[in-house]
């Protein structure tokens, strides 16, 4: 994460250079006065997720998979020709699924391997922003009135987030030994069926064993449980254009950086199944994990942290078995062992998420119609 704060403070650094820069150039104090001014802002469009289930390392792919929407309200002020302060809040709904993200390519490692892992999740982000705009184009000194027809502009500043990822529960056969296509998600479009990741359906642990206190095997060790509330870096660019004197038409491009990995609960290891909860722990072999029959008990929480042995779909419910077969014949043609949707040992301390500690993001474009308050021009009095 060191790595990540260096690069925001630098983007922060350089745009207050620019600020500092746009500052300078002040037109007199009357024409001031004249030009600061005050719009209202409502709108909203798409978002666009990235992190683990869907890559930064394939940003087309990644931007057009499970695409959502977002809603936003902000209170801007114009305080100079250069420069604006705005502060929003926006409701930002992202989403991820290995399937959606891996059919896309089933011949290539990366997009195998998320398919093979067949997580899912959803997440509302609420996001109070405050952000310095600077005008690319400096803007008539008389005022809000004389502004340009087309103004563009960059923006950077800081928000607030508060996020919780969620899936859908899985429909879990009862019985110690299981048949993998007896195992089906629940309907999506029930909302009691989204179960928060952080907190599974005991409220207590995480599906990366997050909240294990003494794990089964002394060797393990958890971490904390991430946090709900996050700093993020929103930074882009946008486009207004004037409408009449009070009502502007504004197209709008930005990126919010986090501090966290988890937008997606995605981040670390594999944790035992033996430390998430079940009706029973026996029996179980850590390793090897037989590919014939079932290695666990099976309980919601263990399959919300490791589907990957399910032949459905987590978020779509549909059948993977048809492209895992495809993608076991690639991987036995590429030197790989076949059968490796069902084989492979997803224990304790496996890689579940990047070993890259780059945190997550996501991509938003909105269009909002802007309300300028601006000041009546008062004559001055006949004497």
């Amino acid at each position: 994460m060191k790595v990540t704060l260096k690069i925001l403070l630098w983007i922060l650094t350089s745009f207050g250079v620019l600020v500092a820069n746009a500052q300078r150039v002040k037109p007199p104090r009357i024409i001031q006065n004249n030009y600061r001014y005050t719009s209202i802002g409502l709108g909203g469009g798409s978002s666009h997720y990235f992190g683990e289930l869907a890559p930064y390392k394939y940003p087309i792919q990644a931007a057009s998979t499970m695409v959502r929407w977002n809603g936003t309200i902000d209170y801007t002020r114009h305080t100079s020709p250069w420069l604006a302060t705005r502060l929003a809040f926006s409701w930002v709904r992202i989403a991820g699924s290995d399937y959606a993200f891996g059919k896309k390519n089933l011949t290539n490692f990366d997009f195998a391997n998320n398919y093979i892992r067949n997580l899912h999740f959803r997440n509302d982000v609420k996001e109070l922003s405050l952000v310095s705009m600077l005008n690319i184009i400096e803007q008539d000194k008389r005022g809000y009135i004389k502004r340009d027809r087309i103004i563009p502009y960059l923006f950077v500043g800081i928000s607030l987030i508060q996020h919780n990822p969620k899936a859908v529960k899985w429909n879990v056969p009862g019985g110690v030994v299981y048949d993998y296509k007896a195992i089906q998600p629940e309907d999506r479009k029930v909302a009691a069926n989204w179960v928060s990741l952080r907190n599974d359906l005991t409220g207590k642990i995480g599906t990366e064993g997050q909240g294990v206190t003494i794990p089964v095997l002394t060797t393990d060790n958890y971490p904390k449980k991430y946090s709900n509330i996050q700093v993020a870096i929103p930074m882009g660019i946008g486009t207004r254009i004037k409408i009449n004197d009070n009502w502007d038409f504004s197209f709008e491009a930005g990126l919010s950086i986090t501090t966290t990995k988890y937008l997606d609960d995605v981040g670390g290891k594999y944790a035992n199944p033996l430390d998430l909860p079940a009706l029973s722990n026996a029996p179980y072999s850590i390793s090897p994990l037989p590919a014939s029959f079932d290695f666990y008990p099976l309980s919601n929480e263990r399959l919300l942290a490791n589907p990957s042995r399910a032949l459905k779909d987590g978020y779509f419910g549909e059948d993977r078995e048809p492209d895992l077969n495809t993608i076991d014949v690639f991987f036995a043609n590429n030197g790989t062992s076949p059968r490796l949707s069902q084989e492979r040992a997803y224990s304790n301390n496996d890689q579940r998420g990047s070993l890259l500690p780059i945190p997550d993001s996501f991509l938003t474009f909105k269009v909002k119609m802007n309300y300028i308050i601006g000041k009546k021009i008062k004559c001055p009095p006949i004497k």
